[in-house]
């Protein structure tokens, strides 16, 4: 590695990591592999995520010789307006169903207010980075941001183990579950055999 240099997402370098976050998500996240999501398809969905969240200024880059190498998109969880992924492929819509199963339930008896809930979205590195901290430094900054920002809970649908144990290094706990062998889309289970056992839906309070 070269001279990492870590800053805010901001709309200048936007475009630039969206191909970086295709890299990253569409052919390592085990739901995203499993409904064969182009990556034309994922880039729609990758471009309003991306945009969003340097409109936000919560997230965080990390570049090595001004190469985007690592990023943690976070964003305010409570959405303005309607759901930004309406025009996002059909092909998704299992991904949404799930993730918005473990919001919805942990958010149904608490108001549903902005500058409460930090969400920890997507968080990757390129393979050639991994297992070298990279990430772990995106994630402290991105909590560190969050405290200053006077952020109450860290929120982040974990989809893998991976990111599951690397969130309880943080302190993070379980406040939602759902087992992919169990959930049912549209008459059908399928995430039943993706090598992954649990979603989880984990939270930090903020001090």
């Amino acid at each position: 590695m070269g001279r990492l240099k870590f800053s805010l997402l901001t709309n200048k370098d936007f475009p630039l990591v969206i191909d970086y976050v295709i890299k990253v998500f569409l052919y390592d996240e085990p739901m995203t592999k499993k409904l064969n999501v182009t990556e034309s398809e994922f880039k729609d969905f990758v471009t309003i995520v991306c945009e969003k969240c340097a409109k936000e200024r919560l997230s965080y880059i990390c570049k090595d010789n001004n190469r985007v190498i690592s990023f943690c998109l976070n964003e305010d969880l409570i959405s303005e307006g309607n759901s930004p992924f309406d025009k996002v492929t059909e092909k998704m819509n299992p991904i949404f169903s799930i993730l918005e199963t473990l919001d919805s339930s942990y958010l149904k008896d608490k108001e549903r207010t902005r500058n409460i809930f930090f969400h920890l979205f997507m968080a990757g590195s390129l393979s050639e980075y991994r297992n070298k901290g990279v990430v772990t430094r995106l994630i402290k900054k991105s909590l560190a941001l969050a405290k200053k920002r006077k952020y109450k809970i860290a929120l982040s649908e974990a989809t893998n183990l991976k990111s599951q144990n690397l969130l309880k290094k943080f302190n993070f706990g379980e406040v939602g579950i759902i087992k992919y062998s169990d959930f049912k889309f549209n008459g059908s289970y399928i995430f039943k055999d993706i090598g992954e056992d649990y979603c989880k839906l984990m939270e930090l309070k903020i001090p």
